[in-house]
């Protein structure tokens, strides 16, 4: 009896917090879909740690950025996580790239140019497949006072690798930073797996981040890439999705 009662007690507790996450996700709506997720995956208390992680992930973002709150948009979905796009922004404070060359826009594309911006040095390449998905990014661009380019490229095979890749014309020969978001895995699973045939035009010392690195392509793109290139280090962090960071040696 007494255990009985002791179970009902915790499952009133756990739907009592419950009860208060949801009423403070009227104030971060945009991650109801990691609440609901995680639900089913696991516990309420599982889902409760994970969503008030990325809400602090959010929130110090727009510190680090020097935004205001709610600056940026909705971090939901298939968009970029907190915790991505946080490690992506301190790594180029930090690195200070001159060369960025990013694969699928959105977000990350703010972020970057942010950054840059304070930086007071350089240069974003972003590469987008999806003309329409371009131009809400380079909307959202022009709102927070950032540059809007975003080249807009069609997919093709890539030999040797599975899936399609950005069909890339005068890309630059020493890219300090490389971020893959994209193509979507609606393409092949492993379709960004291509990115390593451009792994000739990063600079000594360059990052790769790949995102979404917990889904089982990623993870074969992480082993593919890991194999083909033994001078490069990769490391899959425990993040939201799981963030691949690649690193190239620096010149001795």
């Amino acid at each position: 009896m007494m255990g009985s009662l002791t179970v009902l007690f915790g499952l009133g507790v756990l739907g009592a917090l419950g009860g208060l996450l949801y009423l403070n996700f009227r104030q971060h709506r945009d991650l109801h879909w990691l609440y609901r997720e995680r639900v089913r995956e696991g516990t309420i208390a599982e889902a409760m740690f994970q969503v008030r992680e990325q809400q602090e992930a959010a929130a110090y973002l727009h510190t680090v950025l020097q935004l205001p709150p709610g600056s940026l948009p909705p971090m939901a979905g298939w968009a970029a996580a907190p915790d991505f796009l946080l490690m992506l922004a301190e790594t180029v404070l930090e690195r200070r790239p001159k060369v960025v060359v990013e694969f699928g826009s959105g977000l990350s594309t703010l972020v970057i140019r942010r950054c840059l911006a304070m930086n007071g040095e350089g240069t974003l390449h972003s590469y987008e497949h999806d003309a329409d998905f371009a131009a809400v990014t380079r909307q959202r661009a022009r709102r927070l006072g950032l540059p809007e380019d975003i080249t807009v490229v069609p997919l093709a095979p890539v030999s040797g690798y599975p899936g399609q890749w950005y069909a890339t014309l005068g890309l630059p020969t020493a890219i300090d930073l490389m971020v893959v978001d994209g193509p979507p895995r609606t393409v092949h699973p492993e379709t960004r797996c291509g990115a390593g045939s451009l792994f000739p035009h990063l600079a000594p010392g360059a990052t790769v981040f790949l995102d979404d690195g917990k889904r089982q392509g990623e993870r074969a793109v992480l082993r593919r890439w890991t194999q083909d290139n033994p001078d490069m280090t990769f490391t899959l962090f425990g993040n939201l999705k799981g963030v691949v960071i690649g690193r190239k040696p620096a010149k001795t």
